[in-house]
């Protein structure tokens, strides 16, 4: 998506596409997983940290947290 369009195009709809990604990263299906944090880890970078702020704080508060082995995984799948 970064190469179809530009930073202008996704900027007003980023916080949806961020929000969807990261319920995405929860999925218990680990394709689904995958996906989103491909889409998330190029994503971020494409837009900039700025904009984009509280992701990688969430990533790793889910990391670490408590909850189920499914959390921990969609949130370790993230890189650029």
């Amino acid at each position: 998506m970064t190469r179809l369009t530009s930073m202008r195009d996704i900027t007003p709809y980023i916080n949806r596409l961020i929000a969807g990604l990261r319920s995405v990263l929860l999925d218990p299906i680990p394709v689904s997983r995958e996906a989103a944090a491909k889409a998330l880890g190029r994503l971020v970078p494409y837009v900039g940290s700025d904009t984009c702020s509280g992701v990688v704080s969430w990533l790793l508060e889910t990391l670490v947290s408590d909850t189920g082995t499914v959390e921990r995984c969609g949130a370790a799948q993230v890189r650029q």
